[in-house]
């Protein structure tokens, strides 16, 4: 069984915690951009609060693939770096 990425954990969990409020406070009448203003600011807070562990592992998986894209240059950037070391 295949796992669900970090990062697709964490940008679902975002959006649910900005949907939620946001339906919620616009249920309760308030005119849709002062529900999307209180929405931002819960979801802000919940995020910094619940969802660390997923923040951490998206930025690890990220930094790991730009790690692994630096050590692998297409044929037209090291031509170019050649060029510029020859200088």
């Amino acid at each position: 069984m295949k796992r669900i990425p970090a990062w697709l954990t964490y940008t679902v969990l975002r959006l649910v915690f900005f949907v939620v409020p946001f339906i919620v406070f616009w249920l309760l009448g308030f005119q849709a951009w002062i529900a999307a203003i209180l929405a931002a600011v819960i979801a802000l807070a919940l995020s910094l609060m619940l969802l660390t562990r997923f923040r951490n592992q998206t930025s690890s998986s990220i930094y790991r693939a730009r790690a692994q894209r630096a050590g692998k240059k297409s044929a037209d950037e090291q031509h170019e770096d050649d060029l510029l070391d020859q200088n």
